[in-house]
């Protein structure tokens, strides 16, 4: 990756920020950089890998990295369901239905008429994605 650099080349450290080559030895071959904030140095491979970390992956470059992050994967949320369901013999109101279901017991029961056999709590529950 830097078998081109010269003394003077800006480069890119993940640890360090920006820095200049300072000195090269290409007998090891390996390259001591300064940081341009701050002044440290640090020594680092042909191929980006900094001398004395663990070399798993090269932190130099030529160019700052950016990491663009994935998006956050979706979850599923369990959303709870209740509701009054109103069970007729015979259906009020000339509707043809047996059962009137409501969103709470109050209005189930404030909406009970005549030939009503049981107001029951129906619950639930489903998955959705947040």
């Amino acid at each position: 990756m830097f078998k081109d650099a010269k003394v003077g080349d800006r480069v890119w450290s993940i640890q360090y920020g920006w820095s200049r080559i300072i000195a090269i030895n290409w007998e090891s071959p390996e390259f001591v950089a300064q940081m341009e904030e701050g002044g440290v140095s640090f020594k680092f491979t042909t191929g980006g890998f900094i001398l004395g970390h663990d070399l798993i992956m090269p932190t130099v470059f030529w160019d700052k990295v950016h990491i663009d992050p994935p998006p956050r994967p979706k979850r599923k949320v369990k959303v709870q369901v209740e509701v009054w369901a109103n069970i007729y013999k015979d259906p009020p109101f000339n509707c043809g239905e047996k059962i009137h279901v409501h969103e709470s017991e109050y209005r189930a029961k404030a909406c009970a008429s005549q030939g009503l056999i049981a107001c029951v709590r129906l619950t639930g529950s489903y998955e959705v994605e947040e």
